[in-house]
């Protein structure tokens, strides 16, 4: 966990679900991740979105909260492509 006293970056808790779905479940977020992005985005998919990121290891899923509240989300993966190791970072704002 990470944090500078008004924002948090740490990992994802299954009590995040509810508010994640309800955050998550909003068009203008599917329109920028739509190729892996559900829509609509039930609770459902926040259950399984979390439990993933928490089996994760390292967890490279992490939540970021701001005012108590789960808004923002960075996700890091590493793929192999063509015999080279490419870092991508996605980061996306749930909803302001």
């Amino acid at each position: 966990m990470l944090s500078d006293g008004a924002v948090v970056i740490r990992d994802w808790r299954e009590a995040d679900a509810p508010e994640l779905a309800v955050q998550a479940n909003d068009r203008r977020v599917w329109l920028g991740l739509r190729d892996v992005f559900p829509h609509p985005y039930s609770i459902e998919d926040a259950r399984a979105f979390i439990s993933m990121a928490m089996g994760m290891s390292p967890r490279t899923f992490l939540a970021i909260e701001v005012a108590g509240h789960v808004s923002e989300a960075v996700l890091r993966q590493s793929v192999i492509k063509d015999g080279q190791v490419l870092d991508q970072v996605v980061y996306a704002c749930l909803r302001s």
